[in-house]
This record gives C-alpha cells, sequence and structure tokens, in this order.
C-alpha cells in the first residue's frame, strides 16, 4: 500500500554490476527484544532477501558478526526510503491489525454463547437483535471499505 518498491526491487539495486555480488544496503531496523517485549532502532546493513519467507537478512552496522535472519520489511527502514511514507505504513498496519482483531473477538464471543437450553425470544425482539446485529455487520463492512479505499489512495 505505502511501499515505494516490492521487497525484491531492493537487493535488485544492490547487484554490483561488475562484479555479481550483493552489496549491503545501509538501512535502520526495529531490533525486539523479546524479554522486554521493547525494541530499539539500530543502524543495520541489509545483505540478502529470502523470497519465499518475503524477508530480508542483516547485521548490525556496529557488530558485523551479529546477523538476524527473517526480518520482515514491516521493521526496516531503507536509508533511501521516505520516512513519512514508512511511518504511514507502520500507522495503517497497525489500525488494520486492531480492527482485524476487533472483528476476529466478535465472532469468536458470538461462537461461544450457548445455545441449548435457552428459551425462545419473542419474535419482537428477536427481529429488533436481528436488525441491530445486520446494521452493526453492514456498518462495519462499510468502515472496513472506507479503510481499504484510504489505504490505496
Amino acid at each position: 500500500m505505502y511501499e515505494i518498491y516490492p521487497n525484491d526491487y531492493w537487493m535488485k539495486q544492490a547487484l554490483d554490476k561488475n562484479t555479481g555480488k550483493y552489496l549491503k544496503i545501509p538501512a535502520k531496523a526495529l531490533i525486539m527484544n523479546k524479554e522486554t517485549k521493547t525494541g530499539k532502532w539500530e543502524r543495520v546493513l541489509v545483505h540478502a532477501y529470502n523470497e519465499k519467507n518475503d524477508t530480508f537478512s542483516i547485521t548490525l552496522d556496529e557488530d558485523e558478526e551479529k546477523t538476524l535472519d527473517n526480518m520482515p520489511k514491516m521493521f526496516i527502514l531503507f536509508d533511501s526510503e521516505n520516512p513519512s511514507i514508512f511511518c504511514k505504513r507502520i500507522s495503517e498496519a497497525m489500525k488494520l491489525r486492531q480492527k482485524s482483531e476487533e472483528i476476529i473477538k466478535y465472532f469468536y464471543y458470538l461462537k461461544k454463547i450457548p445455545k441449548f437450553e435457552v428459551l425462545e425470544l419473542p419474535k419482537d425482539r428477536a427481529t429488533k437483535i436481528i436488525n441491530r446485529i445486520n446494521l452493526s455487520n453492514h456498518l462495519l463492512l462499510i468502515t472496513l471499505k472506507h479503510n481499504i479505499l484510504n489505504l490505496l489512495v
């Protein structure tokens, strides 16, 4: 959505035409600490792209012996990328994740509602409930369509 170039393009640009070897691309990456669940932006060199996993391999700029594989593009900001577009991409990804989690929770809770030993509702109440659910689903679909269209613009 907010990508300047496809992931494989970055490594194609790093190919040295004289030697046929890939050069390392300077970037910043969000390195996550699994214990504290926090991250820190560090200078890195991107040296490979895995098409199968759609991830990059990086080495820390200050410690070239420390290599991290399977780093998704979401956590990498190439030096030649526009930072504001990168921020929009992260922001929209977080919003989309939040909406998706809400939808998953909604349907999870609906499935967990007991369906046995329930007294039958009067028809007028059942109709009101169904109308409200249909309205909320309709509004949810409109909101999702609106968000997707905004992402495409």
